[in-house]
């Protein structure tokens, strides 16, 4: 905790970031940081919108994150679609009572 407290939260931070200029207590955090985030091969591209990642892990957070899982089951009646067909059961049930499957 006091590595922590004094590496993280230190009232000196003498390794700025040549990139963005950000600034960090130890230099291996700053490199850390300059390889995932300004990282000069961004090998892993997004299949939904073409963003490019040095890491493959932040290619797959920004999938879960940002893009919406896949949405299969749609309502026949108006269309909205669904990532699973039991939100689509409870739509139709709740929206579109006469037309409900059981």
């Amino acid at each position: 905790m006091k590595r922590h407290m004094r590496t993280v939260h230190a009232a000196r931070k003498d390794f700025k970031c040549p990139e963005c200029g950000k600034a960090f207590g130890q230099a291996g955090t700053m490199k850390t940081h300059m390889r995932t985030v300004h990282a000069a091969r961004k090998d892993f591209k997004c299949p939904e919108c073409g963003k490019a990642f040095g890491e493959a892990g932040n290619m797959k957070r920004h999938m879960r994150t940002v893009h919406a899982a896949r949405k299969d089951f749609k309502c026949p009646e108006c269309g909205k679609a669904f990532g699973q067909a039991s939100h689509m059961k409870t739509h139709m049930r709740t929206v579109h009572a006469e037309n409900a499957p059981n």
